[in-house]
């Protein structure tokens, strides 16, 4: 596995791609659903992508598809975490697990994968929810947030208190997601 320092090395050289320093620098601005998290940019360049917070709209999920969102569980969370999580999920009535693309182990929590078919996580749930509503189940995940318009309810798990956690759980309950520690 090539470690991204050597992978853009070998992009500027072969390809002539620019550096990511350089192209941040070059960016004027740079937009954002989350423009109180720190950001690749200083504050002035950021603008924020508005329109997609709460939505009033959702209703009680009766005749849902649930679906929980995988991420790279091995970068986030400690093995006695990771057994809780697998614990907790076990007891939900949750129809497919969509695993993230940089998820090298899948939790083991007894539910087929979505296939995706190279879509994108958001427009595989859409597609495969059809009819049905769309209950998502996950932890800080982009996902979570960007199918506030169409979902009927998402939960966004965590675990402890930390000042990383708290500002995660501020933002989820701002846009309308439930939270359950774990």
């Amino acid at each position: 596995q090539v470690s991204s320092g050597l992978r853009e090395l070998l992009y500027r050289r072969y390809f002539g791609a620019p550096s990511i320093v350089s192209l941040r620098d070059k960016s004027v601005r740079h937009y954002t659903l989350h423009p109180e998290l720190p950001n690749i940019v200083e504050r002035p360049r950021l603008r924020a992508v508005r329109g997609w917070l709460k939505n009033d709209s959702a209703r009680a999920c009766r005749g849902c598809k649930t679906y929980f969102l995988g991420q790279p569980f091995d970068d986030v969370l400690t093995r006695k975490q990771r057994f809780r999580l697998e614990s907790y999920l076990r007891h939900l009535s949750i129809d497919f697990y969509v695993k993230h693309p940089r998820e090298n182990k899948v939790l083991r929590i007894g539910v087929p994968l979505l296939q995706k078919g190279g879509m994108i996580a958001e427009d595989a749930i859409v597609k495969d929810a059809g009819e049905y509503g769309i209950n998502l189940i996950g932890g800080f995940s982009s996902a979570l947030f960007n199918l506030a318009a169409v979902a009927q309810r998402r939960t966004m798990l965590v675990f402890g208190n930390s000042a990383q956690t708290r500002a995660q759980v501020q933002l989820a309950k701002q846009v309308g997601c439930e939270v359950k520690e774990i």
